[in-house]
C-alpha cells in the first residue's frame, strides 16, 4: 500500500492525529505488515502476571475505550484471566490473540458486575495479546492471569 494510502486509512480510523503521530503509526503498520506479529512493546510485562491500574493506564487508548495487553510468551495449557473494573451495563468485545494475529477468543460479554473471568487454552507456544474494546470508557483496575493445575502449571 503507497504511504498516501496508508495516511488516508490513519486518519479515517484515527481521526485528528499530529504529523509525527500518523508517522508512528505508518511505521507500527508497516512493521505489522513486513513481520507478520504485533510491534514490540516498550511496556514491561508483569513477571507475576498481575496488572494493576498503573500498568493498565499504559495500556489503555487515548479514547479510552480500548486496552491492549501483552499476556507475554505462554506456554501450552489452559489459562483463567480475572478482571476488575468492567460494570456500567456496558458491552464488551474481549480478543485474546496471539502474535501472528490468529485468535484464539473472540468474545463479546455485557457486564453488570465489576468482574469476570475468562478462561483460554493456548494451543501453541507464542506471545499473546489481550485486547478489549468497548463503546464507552472502560477502566479497569486489575487483571490477574492464572495457569490451571489440571495441566500440571502453577498458579
Amino acid at each position: 500500500m503507497p504511504k498516501s494510502a496508508t495516511d488516508q486509512h490513519i486518519r479515517r480510523h484515527g481521526s485528528e492525529l499530529s504529523k509525527k503521530m500518523i508517522q508512528e503509526l505508518f511505521e507500527l503498520l508497516r512493521y505489522m505488515k513486513e513481520e507478520c506479529s504485533f510491534y514490540p512493546l516498550s511496556v514491561a510485562l508483569s513477571q507475576d502476571r498481575i496488572w494493576g491500574s498503573d500498568k493498565l493506564s499504559k495500556l489503555r487508548s487515548p479514547s479510552n475505550n480500548a486496552y491492549f495487553v501483552p499476556l507475554g510468551y505462554l506456554e501450552l495449557g489452559l489459562y483463567q484471566l480475572l478482571l476488575e473494573g468492567l460494570g456500567d451495563n456496558a458491552n464488551y468485545c474481549i480478543e485474546i490473540i496471539n502474535g501472528e494475529f490468529e485468535y484464539f477468543v473472540e468474545k463479546t460479554v455485557n457486564r453488570e458486575s465489576e468482574k469476570l473471568s475468562l478462561q483460554f487454552q493456548a494451543d501453541e507456544r507464542s506471545n499473546y495479546y489481550l485486547r478489549i474494546k468497548s463503546k464507552k470508557p472502560i477502566s479497569l483496575k486489575r487483571i490477574e492471569m492464572l495457569t490451571s493445575k489440571k495441566n500440571g502449571a502453577n498458579n
